[in-house]
């Protein structure tokens, strides 16, 4: 699955999802994302933060929400985002083999923020 998104226009320092691909991998069930997150301006500043992958699939008739990282582990390092003008992200989620994978939600979040500066849902399938 590939999904190509851009950057909205307005503010400088906007944070925005470039890009964001799902695939199957080699085991049923396993999926990989690869994302690209993209900071708007001229000379915007160092962006901090986390991000957060919600990943929504349909197994059998029943809807599977995945929060990744999970809520305890926020501070994973694969999770953490230091950067000027871009950062691409990549990792690896586990499903029951046959779940199908409806949409994947990115969340940005800034270091002392509560609140994310980016949400963006991505219907897959």
């Amino acid at each position: 699955f590939f999904q190509s998104l851009l950057p909205t226009a307005g503010h400088d320092d906007a944070i925005a999802l470039g890009r964001l691909k799902v695939n199957p991998d080699a085991v049923p069930g396993e999926f990989k994302y690869h994302m690209l997150l993209v900071q708007g301006g001229q000379r915007p500043p160092d962006f901090q933060g986390h991000v957060q992958v919600v990943v929504t699939a349909l197994q059998g008739n029943e809807k599977v929400v995945l929060a990744l990282p999970p809520v305890a582990d926020g501070k994973l390092r694969e999770f953490q985002l230091n950067f000027k003008s871009f950062q691409r992200v990549e990792g690896a989620f586990k499903l029951a083999p046959g779940a199908v994978v409806k949409t994947v939600q990115v969340r940005v979040y800034q270091n002392g923020s509560s609140a994310p500066k980016l949400t963006k849902s991505v219907t897959i399938s």
